[in-house]
């Protein structure tokens, strides 16, 4: 696993129980986009050895996935190239808001 794997792991421990917003995911290499859906829907990092060969605490989330940036993860991962596995585009929850046709979000 990447290390973009691991630190998407302790961010969605650390936000579990709640929305993870996640800003700016076009800074993402596409194919770092299609693992990080992955990790995130497991909900449970993955059983890793410690230098002492015992098995390390596993972090485990739930998490709702909210992407703010302008790109959106269907896109992104579709230019890693391949098809998109069924259900990956539903883990990201991207709500449009287009401000150039005087339309807006508001949130309470």
């Amino acid at each position: 696993m990447s290390d973009n794997g691991r630190c998407f792991e302790a961010i969605a421990a650390q936000y579990s129980d709640s929305p993870l917003i996640l800003d700016e995911l076009g800074m993402l290499d596409a194919k770092a986009a299609r693992n990080v859906s992955h990790v995130l829907a497991e909900g449970a990092s993955k059983g890793r050895l410690a230098r002492t060969a015992t098995l390390k605490d596993q972090q485990s989330w739930r998490v709702l996935l909210l992407s703010s940036g302008e790109v959106g993860f269907g896109d992104l991962a579709r230019e890693a190239g391949g098809r998109l596995q069924a259900g990956q585009e539903a883990r990201f929850a991207e709500i449009p808001a287009y401000a150039e046709a005087g339309l807006r979000m508001l949130v309470d």
